[in-house]
Formats: C-alpha cells, structure tokens, sequence
C-alpha cells in the first residue's frame, strides 16, 4: 500500500537530513539515507556509531529534531511509532541470549 501523497518512483525509505538522539544528547547529525523498492539493504557499523539511534528515530522511537523522514515518498514524522507498524514497518532487534537445540 503506497500512501497518499507518494508516487511510486519514490524510494521505499527517504531519510534526508536527520538530527536525532536522547534528552539533550544528538547522536545523529545530518544524516541521508534513501532504501530503494524491493531492495535488501544492511545498515553496518562499530558499536556506538548510531545504527540503532539511527532506526529507532526512523520508527518514532527516538527524537528526530531536524530532517524528515518519508515512507514511500509519504512524510511519516508527524506519525507516532504505532501509526508507523500499522505501515508495516517494525524493528526486530538483535538479541544477545544464544540458545541451543
């Protein structure tokens, strides 16, 4: 489903400018990410470089102060995080139990 506003040359995911952090605390500065349609794309890094800063504020999860993020070409700022799942986007975060069969 492609919401209103979009067109479908938009990329998938549209991140452009993005300040994003905690409280008082900016983790992100000036970030600009575009995931294109159909595509699979990995977001990697060392710890502490932002990765999950960086998807959470793409799900509400954390501040985005400046910059705007789109969802098929559909700005989605102004969404809360529940309004973003009923989009269909999610965050499944890596746990760190390791369980045996």
């Amino acid at each position: 489903m492609i919401p209103d506003g979009s067109s479908n040359d938009s990329p998938a995911l549209a991140m452009q400018n993005i300040y994003a952090g905690y409280g008082r605390t900016t983790v992100l500065r000036d970030v600009n990410l575009q995931v294109a349609k159909n595509s699979i794309t990995a977001l990697i890094g060392p710890n502490g470089a932002g990765k999950s800063t960086l998807m959470k504020a793409t799900l509400g999860l954390a501040r985005v102060t400046r910059g705007s993020v789109s969802l098929e070409g559909a700005p989605i700022n102004d969404l809360s995080a529940y309004q973003r799942a009923q989009r269909g986007m999610c965050l499944i975060p890596e746990g760190r139990a390791i369980t045996g069969t």
